[in-house]
């Protein structure tokens, strides 16, 4: 199918698209990495599912549409049925194939700014297959005249079923509010925890985790153990997961707070100078 890339290595195997940088499937040995699920990006538009999308040149959602910084306003418009912008604009944009090998493809976005975002970026984006996992490099690069504050993630959707258990270790979870935003930062305890193995509610997830370690695992019962690894840069872990939706579970690794924009002190955010670039690495691999 055309705007679609194949990618094999030994018994790795990836398929991924031009249309949003998204991979739409991913195994080793028929064993899934990623879950292919429906979501509101340009991919599943076109294609009807897709298993991780990149996140830039920010995740999740910005309060009322629009930051102010280093003393101008920055408008932003919704780019997608939620009333607040999402994730960007990468995930909703066609990408470039700039090379590609049986084991690797390399993609490139470039963006400018216009009447519905202040950001104008280039980004690179490679999806590298291993020999137990897939291996995914993002960076972006500011290409606008003004210094703005940029980040970047990844949204993978990863098996799992109702007897799965995650374990991941993070300094403390930020409640939801209204309109899908962070709240206040909370100690961790009860059903959040997930200091130590422990099985995934079936409730209303999307809570974004702090000073995350960088290592989550997922075991299901007779089936390999999954493991996300991310690069220090990803300090924060966004776990999102709709009720009612038992086989898949996402652990977005993000370089930022979402809304970030409107938080205090330290939310990861990034000053782009023009030119600037940043960059980080996440892997999913199973353990036999």
């Amino acid at each position: 199918m055309p705007g679609l890339v194949t990618l094999r290595n030994g018994g790795c195997r990836a398929t991924v698209s031009q249309e949003g940088g998204a991979v739409l499937e991913a195994e080793v040995d028929g064993i899934p990495l990623l879950m292919p699920s429906k979501s509101p990006g340009l991919a599943t538009r076109v294609h009807g599912r897709e298993a991780c999308f990149p996140l830039l040149p920010f995740g999740g959602r910005i309060e009322r549409n629009g930051f102010r910084y280093r003393g101008e306003n920055h408008v932003l418009t919704p780019n997608t049925a939620d009333p607040l912008v999402l994730h960007g604009d990468g995930w909703l944009r066609e990408w470039t194939v700039a090379s590609v090998s049986s084991g690797h493809a390399d993609l490139a976005l470039d963006v400018e700014a216009n009447d519905r975002s202040p950001y104008a970026y280039s980004a690179e984006q490679r999806i590298e297959l291993l020999p137990d996992g897939l291996k995914l490099t993002l960076s972006v690069a500011n290409r606008g005249p003004v210094t703005l504050p940029f980040g970047i993630g990844f949204h993978p959707y990863l098996p799992v079923s109702p007897e799965t258990e995650v374990q991941f270790e993070a300094g403390g979870v930020w409640s939801e509010r209204d309109m899908h935003l962070p709240g206040a930062i909370l100690s961790l305890g009860g059903e959040l925890d997930f200091s130590g193995f422990r099985p995934v509610p079936d409730c209303w997830i999307n809570n974004c985790y702090e000073d995350w370690q960088g290592r989550a695992m997922i075991r299901t019962p007779r089936k390999p153990v999954l493991t996300l690894t991310a690069d220090p840069l990803f300090r924060w872990l966004m776990v999102y997961k709709p009720q009612g939706q038992p086989n898949f579970l996402c652990l977005e690794p993000m370089s930022h707070l979402p809304n970030g924009h409107y938080a205090p002190g330290d939310a990861g955010l990034r000053a782009l100078d023009t030119g600037m670039k940043l960059c980080g690495s996440v892997t999913v691999r199973i353990q036999r």
